[in-house]
């Protein structure tokens, strides 16, 4: 069997809820665990629409931003405010939330924009923590991580048919390997074999990389520069690499993006695409409203194949 392992907050729950019916549709039989962080007041409030799900309350284990915010120069705080603004539609009021940065960093009015910086990178350090426990809690089950907007649209389980691994990655198509830009793996689909010692000398190896990193989107660069250091043969499509974690050797293997983690809106439908990566949406859903109604009409078979 399959678990699938989806996380988010409150900013996600639509997305979430899409994504949980998307593999519903795609897999009716796998298991599927949904880690819900809540809101601004850290309430768990995810009420799954579709049944047989399995909903983790991880907000008690939400990490404060104190840590972070201490391994962090100001100036580098500043940058990841500044990027993680980028994030938002371009408006009047986002061009002014970059000028207050870029002028007054150390300024009252850029408090709160650095904290929302933060707030963002923290939220994106759950990750790590949350599939450890999700993988301790399936055994000996194969795993697939999914971001809360990367949407199945056909099944993805073929991955697993054409070579056996421990842990597969996603490789963007024109990969940027600069610092503070590190865009290689895109995290936000992770394939996990069935070995749960494999998983979890994986992610002990992930967190050591995440401590000592301190780029923009730390927990997905940490991973590219620690795999680049010990696994580089895996840094080409549909290639495979060992990585030594000492008592595990894991067999490492790298599926491309355009098929398993799709960001491309227009085409991905339409382009035999297993997952639809909407990223940098949750804040601008209705950018995307139309693609959204066409994926859940689609009829099986169209943008979606029911089974297995």
């Amino acid at each position: 069997m399959t678990a699938y392992v989806v996380m988010g907050n409150a900013k996600y729950y639509d997305f979430i809820a899409l994504t949980v019916a998307q593999i519903r549709r795609v897999a009716p039989s796998a298991r599927v665990l949904v880690y819900d962080w809540g809101d601004d007041r850290r309430r768990a409030r995810f009420a799954c629409p579709t049944t047989g799900v399995e909903v983790v309350d991880w907000t008690g284990r939400i990490a404060d931003l104190g840590p972070l915010a201490a391994s962090l120069p100001p100036a580098r705080q500043v940058e990841m405010a500044i990027a993680y603004n980028a994030r938002f539609r371009r408006t009047w009021r986002q061009r002014l939330r970059k000028a207050v940065l870029k002028r007054w960093p150390g300024s009252p009015l850029a408090r709160p924009l650095i904290k929302a910086g933060l707030a963002f990178e923290n939220m994106l350090l759950q990750k790590v923590p949350c599939m450890e426990d999700a993988s301790r809690r399936i055994g000996a089950e194969r795993m697939i991580f999914l971001d809360a907007d990367a949407i199945p649209v056909r099944p993805i389980e073929d991955a697993y048919d054409a070579a056996p691994f421990d842990v597969a990655v996603t490789l963007v198509d024109r990969p940027n390997w600069q610092v503070n830009r590190c865009a290689v793996i895109n995290s936000g689909v992770l394939l996990f074999g069935a070995n749960p010692a494999a998983r979890a000398a994986f992610f002990t190896a992930w967190r050591a990389a995440i401590d000592s990193c301190d780029e923009w989107l730390r927990e997905q660069t940490a991973l590219v520069r620690f795999l680049a250091a010990q696994a580089p043969d895996l840094f080409t499509p549909a290639a495979a690499a060992p990585l030594d974690l000492g008592e595990e050797t894991l067999r490492l293997r790298a599926l491309p993006c355009a098929t398993y983690n799709n960001t491309d809106r227009d085409t991905a439908l339409d382009t035999g695409a297993r997952v639809l990566h909407l990223a940098n949406t949750a804040h601008n859903l209705a950018t995307v409203r139309d693609l959204l109604v066409r994926l859940r009409t689609a009829p099986d078979g169209e943008d979606g194949e029911g089974g297995e």
